[in-house]
């Protein structure tokens, strides 16, 4: 699987896709995706800014390191717009629109194909997208 394009690991379903059977993978110098219990996480040089759970929430941490590669990264595996404006970040998607960007932030997502096929009943081969 070659390089990432902008917004390809937009849900948990993509990163366990990327992710390939493995635990950890190298997405980019300083840039990890890895396994973390049962969340998938985004690791910036030691810090976790993006973290994927099962039940599809996105949940976003920069730790207070506002780097224009920190911003970049959040952009590349997100589907979300980060950028900064007079010294304040802002975060918009399609369905929440603008607000000021804060760590810890989190977004409800569409669940991954174990949890809905659970929620139905069905093994995840059988759940139809």
């Amino acid at each position: 699987m070659g390089r990432i394009d902008r917004n390809e690991l937009t849900s948990y379903d993509d990163c366990v896709k990327r992710l390939d059977g493995r635990d950890s993978r190298k997405l980019r110098y300083s840039v990890y995706l890895r396994r973390d219990g049962a969340d998938i996480v985004v690791v910036h040089h030691l810090t976790t800014i993006i973290r994927y759970r099962p039940d599809g929430a996105i949940m976003l941490d920069c730790d207070g390191y506002r780097s224009t590669s920190t911003k970049a990264n959040l952009n590349r595996y997100t589907g979300f717009s980060v950028w900064q404006k007079d010294h304040v970040w802002y975060i918009s998607d399609s369905i929440e629109g603008e607000k000021t960007f804060t760590d810890g932030m989190t977004f409800a997502g569409q669940p991954s194909r174990d949890v809905r096929a659970i929620l139905a009943g069905v093994s995840a081969a059988e759940l139809v997208a």
